[in-house]
């Protein structure tokens, strides 16, 4: 006769910032059912195969960079169980990434698959296509989308951080990070993602440098013994209650601002017009004006800035002459998200390939 648990949650609809308060009971079927549903999603993408203000906080991503000069490096991590029963906690994500201005590979949220809204990486990968040639149809390819999986996890050596979020992308070959984690419970026989000591287990993940000098996973394992998710258990229903997702923490951008990306350009806010603008293009319409800099809102304030992130690349990419053909009308960012960011925690210090795991959500 399985035992039942009694779990609160608590949801926030973003429209009008109310909320509700749900009490379920789930037995110990849970562990199961999340597992079925992780394995589920696992066999339908190799099968495929075959605007809430965000605060930029560092504390919250789960990254597999290493520091310049560190070769290799062990990080545990606890994976959380997914927010809704039956679900897995690896939600997918459909982005961009591109190289952008400075040099720097960034992954932007395709607005087409995750808002049904119009994407400017999408219409210029139409119109390349729709032309017929090889070299457009190879040029097109740069603008496609990709999966990405985004977990909830521990970081083991910050508990204090909270909840932190990982983004990885898919891999075709079926080598990439979800695949080692895959192979983890099969291997177990069990989801990892338990918060129970039944079968939850927290994993190993061994990050090294490839010939390119890339951070790479190179082998998640399980540690030998199962575990609670906490010994606290006020701190365990802490992190299992966060009821944040994904859009909490990694932007959705406009159309406008995209559109500068693809250009070669850096978008800045224009706070007089309202609207996403070119820096270069705007100071050098404004020389000489000097109200200029004060009617911009710089990448750093805007949550976006790679300094002290990044390294650089020799040279920066070269503006495109393709241009999307439209347009959407945007609001201005939200008050949160033109402060200043502060870098906490671990420094974090990104590739500048577009073969690494995963990139800051800046």
């Amino acid at each position: 006769m399985g035992c039942s648990l009694i779990f609160i949650y608590v949801r926030t609809n973003a429209n009008n910032n109310t909320k509700t308060t749900i009490k379920t009971t789930k037995n110990n079927n849970m562990s199961n059912n999340q597992l079925d549903a992780i394995l589920a999603q696992y066999e339908s993408s190799t099968s495929d195969n075959a605007t809430t203000a965000k605060k930029y906080d560092l504390k919250n991503y789960f990254t597999t960079f290493l520091k310049p000069g560190i070769k290799a490096a062990d990080k545990v991590i606890r994976i959380l169980p997914a927010q809704k029963e039956g679900d897995t906690p690896f939600v997918e994500m459909h982005g961009h990434n591109f190289q952008i201005a400075d040099g720097s590979w960034k992954t932007y949220p395709c607005l087409k698959q995750e808002d049904n809204k119009p994407c400017p990486f999408c219409d210029v990968r139409g119109e390349l296509l729709s032309s017929g040639t090889d070299d457009d149809k190879e040029q097109a390819k740069k603008y496609r989308s990709r999966k990405f999986y985004i977990a909830r996890v521990i970081d083991r050596e910050f508990e204090a951080d909270g909840v932190k979020f990982w983004r990885f992308r898919d891999n075709w070959q079926k080598q990439g990070t979800l695949d080692k984690i895959v192979n983890v419970m099969k291997l177990v026989k069990g989801n990892v993602s338990d918060p129970t000591a039944n079968a939850g287990q927290d994993l190993q993940i061994s990050i090294a440098r490839n010939s390119s000098g890339t951070p790479i996973v190179q082998t998640i394992l399980p540690l030998p013994e199962k575990t609670k998710l906490s010994e606290d258990a006020a701190l365990e229903a802490e992190w299992l209650n966060d009821a944040r997702t994904w859009r909490d923490v990694y932007s959705t951008r406009t159309y406008e601002y995209l559109e500068i990306v693809i250009k070669g350009g850096t978008p800045t806010f224009d706070k007089v017009n309202e609207k996403w603008v070119d820096k270069d293009t705007f100071e050098a319409a404004s020389a000489g004006s000097s109200t200029a800099s004060d009617s911009l809102d710089g990448e750093l304030e805007m949550g976006t800035s790679n300094a002290g992130l990044v390294a650089k690349e020799e040279a920066p990419v070269a503006k495109t002459p393709v241009a999307p053909t439209t347009s959407e009308t945007e609001t201005a960012p939200a008050k949160a998200d033109v402060e200043t960011e502060t870098e906490t925690g671990t420094e974090l210090v990104s590739t500048t390939t577009e073969e690494e795991d995963d990139d800051m959500p800046f």
